[in-house]
């Protein structure tokens, strides 16, 4: 019997003498299964030069040469090679880019560029966007990168997201070459003469231009970064063919897609809270910005969550949620009123206070927002720490944050499950099906619980429909972005929650007397019910993948409208689709719906692709991209 436990424990230790022993006891055959193994959970490649780098290398090379004796045929080295030589050849590049410039002197020039642009935006934003959509703002657009899809420089908040990217590049690399990071807290301190304003033109003309090829050169890097991710966790997701690499856009077929529908569905859902929160806000005459966007936060978490912020006392990473949000909404007045001015902690303290963040917490709030060398962007940390012992917090991205998107972008860069505490969302799951029940015939709602040797039975919810048996799990947790890095962790984290519906479904069939529900002749399908907007017009393990948000719209009204406002009124125009084929819902019509979600299958329709081709070193780079068209008719018709 494999212990693969045990060979991914030592194989992270790149200890490869006892490795060997461990794999000496697999059996030829199994031994290409587990190389997978170990290239899906140990990291074979080497970025850049780092302290671990000839480590990694050696243990690599040993690893391959035993294969090669064992005779067993594989691409993994050659692909990792391949990889490598990309990160190398980029690095490289970026070398030739800077010339006899340093990065921290670039890193100043842009500086002086975000603080003149911010200042910009802040007297004339609509010049700004007229200026940016003609073109005569030239730095940063038209880039194309694996994170951001595509940027056709007309849109503001996209152009903003770019320069905060060549920024946080350039600060996260001028970091490490210059020894900025502390090596207990591993924030960066910076130099607080980068921020003195640069005088001659010309050179910031040139340093600009540098920065501009800097932003293209981060770009190739996401590229192979998600190549290199794809080959780990994706099989056949990435072909090699001498000096074409092609993405294949399997896991898009299978995953990517809805993760896509997901993010688009969600951002609606924001833009719908705020504008709900707003219509409530005009209805009582209170305008004010901060009223409304803590409102719509708590909104948000209250419709999605399930939980009350106010009165949640959880706490992730010694910060309650609504902490969380007090502290964002501090940050981003800091960065309105000081814009690129140091400030002292004292000062910044005095806004945490005045947000109502306990004093106990200055610290708290300061680390955990606070730049590091494990730092994504300057989004989740947008803390900069000065060397004269001040900080700026960055106002490019303070500008117009979306909290309630970059908390849930913390907790899952963290492993802060919000689903743990999913007892909320499931009791009102089950009250809102039971009162289906007086309106639906032949619709029974139970939530059984039993015990025996194979241990407990817990059922968030059981509907009993005519001859159909429907288990429903309920879930809190996140939705996957595009990237490979976040689609493999969302695809284990659904192996595990379908192994538990596929238990529950077994203790349904196998301990008839353990409950009251009459299983003759009855289909039983398992339902995994998301809290946020995640579904699938496919099965996985015969298991449904549905959001309560178009769950809950199926039970509760026939037609779905088209909508408008005004003043603060809300009417329904027309309507765009029917969930029943009559006045009540029936079996089949749920069945119909469960198999091809409306929200899912009209942006479904909607989804364009293309594809762009990248060239590093000796290698062309073909990578299939998708986008939701957002001006198409059939989209306008959900709005």
């Amino acid at each position: 019997m494999i212990d693969i436990s045990q060979i991914i424990r030592s194989a992270k230790k790149y200890d490869f003498n006892s490795l060997e022993k461990l794999l000496n006891e697999i059996k030829i055959p199994d031994l290409e299964s587990t190389l997978k193994k170990i290239n899906y959970h140990v990291n074979l490649v080497n970025q850049r030069s780092t302290s671990k780098s000839e480590r990694i290398s050696t243990f690599r090379n040993l690893l391959e040469k035993y294969y090669l004796e064992k005779d067993i045929q594989t691409n993994i080295f050659q692909n990792i090679k391949v990889i490598e030589s990309l990160y190398n050849e980029i690095l490289n590049d970026r070398n030739k880019i800077l010339g006899e410039f340093k990065s921290h002197e670039i890193l100043k020039t842009q500086f002086y560029l975000t603080h003149s642009l911010y200042n910009r935006i802040l007297m004339h934003s609509d010049v700004i966007h007229k200026s940016i959509s003609e073109g005569k703002y030239k730095f940063f657009e038209n880039s194309i990168n694996a994170k951001s899809e595509y940027f056709n420089g007309k849109d503001l908040s996209s152009h903003i997201e770019e320069l905060s990217k060549v920024f946080y590049m350039n600060l996260i690399i001028s970091s490490h070459e210059n020894n900025w990071f502390n090596k207990q807290s591993l924030e960066s301190i910076v130099p607080f003469e980068l921020l003195t304003i640069e005088e001659n033109e010309s050179e910031i003309i040139e340093k600009a231009e540098i920065s501009q090829h800097l932003f293209l050169n981060s770009g190739l890097w996401d590229i192979t970064e998600d190549l290199d991710f794809r080959l780990r966790f994706f099989k056949n997701e990435i072909v090699i063919d001498e000096k074409k690499i092609i993405h294949t856009s399997q896991i898009w077929e299978d995953l990517g897609n809805y993760a896509l529908i997901a993010k688009t569905r969600l951002e609606r859902l924001i833009v719908q809270q705020t504008f709900e929160a707003s219509i409530a806000l005009y209805k009582i005459a209170l305008l004010n910005e901060d009223d409304l966007n803590y409102l719509s936060i708590a909104a948000l978490f209250e419709n999605l969550y399930y939980i009350d912020i106010t009165k949640d006392n959880e706490l992730y990473k010694n910060l309650t949620i609504n902490e969380w949000v007090k502290s964002l909404q501090a940050l981003r007045e800091i960065s309105k009123t000081e814009g690129f001015t140091l400030i002292n902690y004292d000062i910044f303290f005095k806004v945490l206070e005045k947000y109502g963040i306990p004093k106990s917490k200055n610290r708290i709030v300061l680390e955990n927002f606070t730049f590091r060398s494990t730092s994504k962007d300057l989004y989740n940390t947008p803390i900069l720490r000065f060397s004269n012992n001040h900080i700026l917090v960055f106002p490019l991205t303070m500008f117009a944050p979306n909290i309630f998107t970059i908390i849930s972008s913390i907790f899952s860069d963290n492993n802060l499950a919000i689903e743990d505490k999913g007892y909320d969302f499931e009791d009102y799951v089950f009250s809102f099906l039971k009162e289906q029940e007086s309106k639906i015939e032949n619709f029974n709602v139970t939530q059984p619980t039993f015990k025996n040797n194979d241990g407990e039975f817990q059922y968030d919810a059981i509907i009993e429909w005519e001859n159909y048996i429907f288990i429903i799990e309920c879930k809190n947790r996140s939705t996957p972005d595009t990237t490979a890095m976040s689609l493999k962790d969302f695809k284990e984290k659904s192996e595990k929650y379908i192994n538990q519906l596929l238990r529950l479904r077994r203790g349904l069939l196998s301990y008839p007397k353990k409950h009251n529900i009459s299983i003759k002749d009855k289909i039983i399908v398992p339902i995994l019910l998301n809290s946020l907007p995640f579904s699938l017009d496919y099965t996985i393990s015969d298991i449904y993948f549905l959001d309560f948000s178009s769950f809950s719209k199926f039970f509760r009204s026939k037609d779905i409208y088209m909508k408008s406002a005004f003043k603060g009124e809300v009417k329904n125009e027309k309507i765009i689709h029917s969930n029943w084929s009559s006045d009540k819902p029936c079996i089949e019509d749920f069945i119909r719906f469960i198999e091809n979600p409306f929200h899912v299958s009209q942006l479904k329709s909607n989804i364009k692709k293309f594809t762009t081709t990248h060239t590093i070193g000796n290698y062309e780079i073909s990578l299939d991209r998708k986008y939701i068209d957002l001006q198409s008719q059939e989209y306008e018709q959900l709005l």
